[in-house]
């Protein structure tokens, strides 16, 4: 009597425990690039910052090169939801 140690091969058990395995894979990722928003969106604030101030030193503070950094610093602060906290 032959006993058999695997049970038969199936592409449904294959094709599952490969989807589990992904969802598990991404599932786990979310949190650990949540901890690092609020570092990165003070970042890129203080990157948006920097660059109004060069541009109103070097083009003048009415400028449009100005503006346009008026414009992203803004973009930047409300993506990273400052909406309150302009200053």
């Amino acid at each position: 009597m032959v006993v058999k140690l695997f049970s038969t091969f199936s592409f449904k058990k294959v094709f599952w425990g490969i989807a589990l395995g992904g969802l598990m894979l991404l599932g786990s990722t979310g949190a650990a690039q949540a901890a690092g928003a609020p570092y990165r969106c003070d970042r890129r604030i203080a990157q948006e910052r920097f660059a109004l101030d060069h541009a109103i030193a070097r083009h003048g503070f009415y400028s449009g090169q100005a503006n346009f950094e008026r414009r992203e610093l803004a973009r930047v602060r409300y993506e990273c939801s400052y909406r309150d906290r302009w200053r």
